[in-house]
């Protein structure tokens, strides 16, 4: 019996030809999860500081406003008080990453909170001048985009507001 495989096409595979494409397919799965991972570590670092940037942007809006109406502003370490001309008492109290604004006058009461990442750094000041800041520090240094963007990853952010010195005008 004469058995010629010359000519004949193989139908099986070789065990180097499987290796190989194991080889590429576990490379490809690797590769890919890695994007999927650092995708979503970049998402959430995106969602973190927009949020931190929309707190901002929200708490300096109404300090803006109620300094506007403030007949009178009060400074403690952790805690802003405002009296408006209409009787209005607006308290912003700051606790560990959120600062809580509750607004008192007549019969009604309205609360707001600001939050903000977790080491935020919140703190008021006032100067001699009478200027009064709201400031936030932010470090996000432990966050790998940030890393490549801004070696410091620091984010700091002061709102003042000006009060004139009593008896000038």
């Amino acid at each position: 019996m004469n058995i010629s495989f010359a000519g004949r096409r193989s139908r099986g595979y070789l065990m180097l030809e499987l290796i190989i494409v194991m080889s590429l397919t576990v490379v490809i799965l690797s590769t890919s999860s890695v994007w999927v991972y650092k995708s979503m570590r970049y998402a959430s670092e995106v969602r973190l500081r927009d949020s931190h940037a929309r707190n901002i942007s929200r708490i300096s809006r109404q300090l803006r406003s109620d300094a506007w109406r403030a007949t009178a502003i009060t400074v403690e370490t952790k805690t802003l008080s405002i009296t408006t001309a209409d009787e209005q008492t607006i308290e912003y109290l700051i606790d560990e990453n959120l600062v809580s604004r509750k607004r008192t006058g007549g019969d009604k009461t309205h609360h707001d909170q600001f939050h903000f990442a977790p080491n935020a750094g919140l703190k008021w000041n006032r100067d001699a001048t009478g200027s009064i800041a709201f400031e936030v520090s932010r470090d996000f240094s432990n966050l790998s985009a940030s890393k490549k963007r801004d070696p410091s990853g620091k984010l700091d952010v002061q709102i003042q507001i000006r009060m004139p010195v009593e008896g000038s005008k």
